[in-house]
């Protein structure tokens, strides 16, 4: 996984963090995961800031891919555990559940993907009030060089095995 998360920091030109404090910062993470929803690994992107002075907005799409690629991973275990273990017990009931998770994690995907449908819908989120500060273009153009690297036969998305 350090080696998934370094790849993502050079894909976002965070290139001047040396590995030693790549996986520093990656093993930081550990402890912030206790957290609530591991919303704490938000710091993640906060130290590197203040290792290597990039912006946060361009290191946090870097923290989101990851638990996104953590997701997709653990959701593809278990179905292929449900599947092969224990198939006509849990399927029928497990089954349409699994199929909206993971086709609402392929339609994040292909969204992000859609840079019109993208800028849209951040404008969409720009008019209410309390997502406004979320909406910002500057955060869409951050997860540019990740989106590229996806079309471009090197997806960032990867699993954690």
């Amino acid at each position: 996984r350090f080696f998934k998360w370094h790849f993502y920091l050079w894909l976002v030109w965070v290139r001047t963090i040396s590995v030693r404090d790549s996986a520093a910062v990656f093993v930081s993470g550990f402890a912030l995961a206790a957290s609530p929803g591991k919303a704490a690994e938000i710091l993640k992107s906060f130290i590197v800031k203040n290792l290597t002075g990039t912006p946060v907005a361009t290191t946090l799409p870097v923290v989101v891919a990851e638990r996104l690629s953590d997701g997709i991973a653990v959701l593809l275990l278990l179905a292929w555990s449900i599947f092969n273990l224990a198939a006509n017990d849990y399927w029928p009931a497990l089954g349409p559940l699994m199929t909206l998770a993971i086709g609402l994690m392929v339609t994040g995907i292909v969204v992000l993907q859609i840079r019109p449908l993208c800028l849209r819908l951040l404008a969409i989120l720009g008019r209410a009030p309390l997502l406004h500060p979320w909406s910002q273009q500057e955060r869409f153009a951050s997860t540019t060089p990740l989106a590229v690297a996806w079309r471009s036969g090197r997806p960032p998305i990867c699993s954690t095995m």
